[in-house]
């Protein structure tokens, strides 16, 4: 009899929003497990498996998906923001990417004459990251006040009666000033600056800056979050 041996191959879903399944099926064999992971060109760091027998288990970079023998699962996206999902077969998993960029659009409010806020379309998931930014922002002759927001999913979640109200709050809010003309990286951690080693983090973050660039009529802005890994 042959011995069973599991097929090398590579699955992608491009652009796949929070929780929502792909069409990606990985197959147990007829006789033995079939091991798979998280490819290093994804931009999500969690997915999980809908219909397993081991639950909804969430896997990242580094770490084995095993399909018991005889059971298909469903692929779907585990993290807090939307992006492409590569998965590899084969017991080897992927290392932890250095850098994984996700482009976000903007949503853009006039909150005063002539001064506008400018939020991205959806949050940022910043678990296993030691550093995240935010990179392009356009050239401006006026300083913006740029906001960065950190939120806590533990803490959203599930409150203890104990804790001290000043403690409850699950976010953090740090707001700096970027001088007219600043290049590069806007930090998405508490307090943190574009040369710091590792960012204060927690698993989402969020930002807003006001300035006093409109859009064009019927278009909207876009921007790049980086994640930042090793």
């Amino acid at each position: 009899m042959t011995e069973e041996r599991q097929p090398y191959s590579t699955f992608t879903a491009i652009d796949v929003a929070r929780d929502r399944e792909t069409l990606i099926k990985l197959s147990g064999g007829r006789t033995i497990p079939y091991i798979y992971s998280l490819g290093i060109n994804s931009t999500v760091p969690y997915v999980k498996l809908v219909g397993s027998s081991m639950g909804q288990k969430l896997f990242s970079w580094t770490e084995q998906i095993i399909v018991p023998p005889g059971e298909m699962v469903t692929i779907a996206n585990g993290s807090y923001h939307p992006g492409d999902i590569w998965i590899q077969s084969g017991a080897d998993p992927s290392a932890l990417p250095a850098r994984v960029t996700v482009p976000v659009g903007l949503t853009q409010t006039e909150v005063g004459k002539g001064i506008f806020q400018n939020v991205p379309k959806f949050n940022l998931d910043t678990r296993r990251a030691r550093r995240a930014f935010v990179q392009g922002i356009p050239d401006n002759s006026l300083a913006v006040e740029f906001t960065a927001q950190g939120i806590s999913r533990l803490r959203s979640h599930f409150v203890q009666p104990a804790i001290p109200a000043e403690l409850r709050t699950p976010t953090f809010v740090s707001t700096v000033t970027v001088p007219p003309g600043t290049p590069g990286l806007l930090a998405l951690g508490k307090d943190a600056r574009p040369g710091d080693g590792v960012h204060a983090l927690l698993d989402e973050a969020s930002f807003l800056w006001a300035d006093q660039i409109s859009f064009p009529v019927g278009t909207s802005g876009a921007v790049y979050y980086v994640l930042e890994y090793i």
